[in-house]
């Protein structure tokens, strides 16, 4: 929190884009959201995984019982401080806040050794996030259940605040378009002999 406090206290900017991961304590989400929201004009949010975990004692006053009702409950911190969790207009910017989660899409053949030993692989979002079943099935990893369908149902959220977009941008003059998500792949989260120059990249990835 004092390097929150400490950008409050220097800021003349007006808005500022929180791309997930104040915390998985909800105490720390609101108190943060709350400074922010006090300092800046306009706060952009989104969650990330660590706001979705639901196990364990640091996870501050949040009542959810799982990952999806959480996610209901910081969307509602954000209504009640004014931070904007879906699309927003700057001007002539339209900033658009895009939900994510990984799926098994980077599952490919070509790099199988990247994915050996994956059935043991302690990440933590498999023992802090807890989804509902209807968004789980069976697979060989820690648990021995994946949230397959996570990506998917944050997908259709996203597709509807992006239908209100679209409206917005039919209805007014837009410069451009700003989009940020909380997951999105960089170079090192590649495997090395993907390089986006090379022949054997394929952007689908």
């Amino acid at each position: 929190m004092s390097f929150v406090r400490e950008l409050c206290s220097q800021t003349k900017n007006e808005a500022i884009i929180v791309a997930g991961d104040i915390s998985h304590n909800c105490n720390l989400v609101e108190e943060t959201l709350k400074l922010l929201s006090s300092s800046y004009r306009r706060v952009f949010f989104i969650a990330g995984n660590h706001e979705l975990w639901v196990q364990g004692s640091q996870r501050g006053t949040g009542t959810a019982p799982s990952s999806v009702e959480k996610l209901d409950e910081i969307s509602s911190l954000c209504e009640t401080y004014g931070v904007f969790d879906r699309p927003h207009r700057l001007g002539s910017v339209l900033v658009v806040p895009i939900l994510s989660w990984y799926d098994l899409s980077l599952e490919v053949s070509a790099a199988a050794d990247l994915f050996e030993g994956f059935e043991s692989w302690p990440w933590t979002d498999f023992r802090k996030c807890d989804w509902p079943s209807e968004l789980e099935d069976d697979y060989p990893c820690l648990g021995n259940r994946y949230p397959s369908g996570v990506a998917s149902s944050f997908e259709a959220k996203n597709n509807a605040k992006l239908k209100e977009a679209v409206e917005d941008m039919k209805k007014i003059e837009t410069t451009s378009v700003l989009s940020y998500s909380h997951f999105l792949p960089g170079t090192f989260a590649l495997p090395d002999w993907l390089k986006p120059e090379s022949d054997v990249f394929n952007p689908a990835w």
